[in-house]
């Protein structure tokens, strides 16, 4: 089947390698349409920390330098100040889910309070109030914070998103503020990335390694070498109509599945709604 050129990543119709083309394709023109995203995420990031961030840069230092040079030499860094006072009044709350019953009975009374220990638990062996640093912090940084929740080999995890990941198309929350897709871009390093998808496929692996280094991405950035870009998309289920999950580097699809659910696995923490 010939690839079209107008195909949404997540037709039904794709193959494998058609899919994992069309939503890199689609991400990294995302990128380029909306870069004073990253870029106000840059300025925000200088100003917190005064210096510049080599880690922006993927791993090719070509555009910025890491250095532990102060951008500026001002006595005190207002911005930081702020942030990380806004951050400790927010954080210190250990907000954690409860289990309540209403005029249940013993058996019901006594299953909530075992799950309640169980949800608090979850929270505990994820880390959750140490990361809730880390997402309060983006929060006031950034705009927002971001967590992800997924279920990994039968056991609920809970991680922070750096939110300069996250990329949402701002044409789909015109008129609704919950976007049809949701998309996730990282920068790995090639080996990592072949230990978790292609372990036992040596043919993958090899089509994994040929993709590291490669500069067609944005026009502003690309991965250094040894590294790979990777695009997560999801499009969750409107009306009926089946959605999609899908991990790409360029044409080499890593992951591939329905995603039946009207939801995404990401839950946006923000100071106040935009």
């Amino acid at each position: 089947m010939e690839y079209k050129e107008n195909s949404y990543w997540w037709d039904p119709e794709l193959d494998p390698d058609q899919r994992a083309k069309a939503l890199w394709e689609h991400v990294r023109a995302l990128e380029e349409n909306q870069a004073t995203v990253h870029s106000q995420n840059l300025i925000n990031a200088r100003l917190y920390s005064n210096r510049e961030l080599s880690a922006f840069d993927w791993g090719h230092n070509e555009v910025v330098t890491g250095t532990l040079e102060p951008v500026s030499r001002a006595s005190e860094n207002l911005v930081l100040s702020i942030v990380d006072t806004m951050t400790s009044n927010l954080a210190k709350q250990k907000v954690k889910a409860t289990v309540i019953t209403k005029d249940a009975d013993y058996t019901t009374t006594r299953k909530a309070e075992l799950l309640d220990r169980a949800l608090y638990g979850e929270q505990l062996r994820n880390k959750v109030f140490l990361k809730a640093v880390l997402v309060a912090r983006d929060i006031f940084l950034f705009g927002f914070g971001v967590w992800e929740l997924c279920i990994e080999e039968g056991n609920l995890c809970i991680d922070r998103v750096f939110p300069d990941e996250i990329i949402v198309d701002h044409t789909e929350c015109i008129s609704n503020p919950k976007p049809l897709n949701v998309f996730r871009r990282q920068v790995l390093p090639v080996e990592g990335v072949i230990a978790a998808y292609a372990a036992d496929d040596e043919e993958l692996a090899d089509r994994i390694r040929a993709q590291a280094g490669q500069r067609a991405y944005t026009s502003y950035r690309w991965p250094g070498d040894g590294y790979v870009v990777v695009t997560e998309g999801y499009h969750r289920s409107v009306c009926g109509n089946p959605g999609r999950h899908t991990i790409s580097i360029r044409d080499v699809p890593l992951l591939d599945e329905a995603w039946p659910f009207d939801w995404f696995p990401y839950v946006w923490v923000q100071y106040q709604p935009p």
